[in-house]
């Protein structure tokens, strides 16, 4: 029974041993597990900080995008305005430019020597001026007609071009 009892206690020391050892290996793997979780957690908080400041910038371009959104349909409601008026207005532009082709060279002449035309032949020619797309005067209110003052100098000049041209 001593021998066996010797086996005993030589097993529980080599038990002993192997635990000591198994104890150091622990440490050493838990300081490695500290480590590496400390490691975990810098590489999660700077993940959730990223993902924070990426919800912000979307939070964001999604305010800029419904502004933008707006702005398109605003545009768009607009253009369609545009587009009507235009088509409201061709008819008077068809009539325009017939009436135009109706003007003789004498009639041009007729207005060029106009001293003091009436006023509203001054407004007419104003008219012109915006169609042909030419200079007018910084806007001046007239007392005397109680309204704007006209271009008449400048509608001269459009006489003196269209009568060299006809």
């Amino acid at each position: 029974m001593s021998l066996r009892m010797s086996v005993g206690i030589d097993k529980l020391n080599e038990a002993a041993q192997g635990i000591d050892v198994l104890k150091k290996e622990l440490v050493v793997k838990e300081a490695n597990i500290a480590v590496a979780s400390a490691a975990a957690n810098e590489v999660l908080e700077e993940v959730t900080q990223k993902a924070q400041a990426t919800e912000k910038v979307k939070t964001e371009l999604q305010v800029v995008k419904e502004k933008a959104e707006a702005l398109v349909s605003e545009i768009d409601q607009e253009t369609l305005n545009a587009k009507f008026k235009l088509f409201a207005a061709k008819p008077a532009l068809v009539a325009a430019e017939a009436a135009l082709l109706t003007i003789k060279a004498a009639d041009i002449a007729t207005v060029r020597k106009l001293g003091k035309p009436p006023y509203l032949i001054t407004v007419i020619m104003d008219v012109v001026l915006i169609l042909f797309e030419r200079k007018l005067s910084p806007i001046v209110f007239d007392d005397e007609k109680n309204f704007l003052s006209m271009n008449w100098s400048e509608s001269l000049k459009v006489c003196d071009k269209e009568n060299k041209r006809h």
